[in-house]
């Protein structure tokens, strides 16, 4: 008896919690419609220095990585271009912060954090406006020599391997990108 109690009380717990997602989808957009249109074409991954998730080099593990990406680029693309704009990304490379570094034991496959492995990422992007004018275009080369004095990333980068290089991404958009943008559109 104690079992279905309980299980019925997950159950309703669990219905107050997909409330909020009910509601979400009767305002007329799915789930899957963005204010934003975003394109990460991923060209030639397996050229990527590193991509390695889990250190062997799977392509399991290259997907989950660049699916994380391309969800950083969604997220912050949200955040920053007008409604009805699209932002157009071609990944050249991506170089994850940290190395596996090959003397060490298979049973000791750890990512090496050091300062000559920093994060890097190459891409060529464009956004179009919501008339498909492409109003900015550019390629960018971003790094981050002193990623191991970030404090919040030392606490984070053991969360997710693709933490400094997202947070790359997150940099350039909230800095570059967004001063570019407004220079446009003022």
């Amino acid at each position: 008896m104690n079992n279905v109690k309980r299980l019925s009380s997950v159950l309703v717990i669990m219905s107050i919690l997909a409330l909020p997602s009910i509601a979400d989808s009767r305002d007329g957009k799915s789930s899957n419609e963005y204010d934003v249109v975003v394109k990460v074409d991923f060209s030639n991954p397996s050229g990527y220095r590193d991509i390695n998730f889990d250190g062997m080099n799977t392509d399991k593990g290259h997907q989950f990585v660049l699916n994380e990406i391309r969800d950083v680029y969604r997220s912050e693309a949200q955040k920053h271009l007008p409604k009805g704009y699209t932002l157009d990304v071609r990944v050249q490379d991506i170089d994850l912060a940290g190395e596996y570094e090959p003397e060490r034991l298979p049973e000791n496959n750890v990512r090496i954090d050091k300062d000559i492995y920093p994060p890097r990422i190459k891409f060529e992007y464009q956004i179009l406006d919501d008339e498909n004018k492409v109003i900015l275009e550019g390629r960018e080369t971003l790094t981050d020599l002193n990623y191991l004095n970030n404090p919040v990333g030392a606490l984070r980068r053991g969360e997710k391997v693709t933490f400094d290089v997202a947070a790359l991404i997150r940099d350039w958009m909230n800095g570059s990108m967004s001063r570019k943008l407004r220079e446009y559109t003022t």
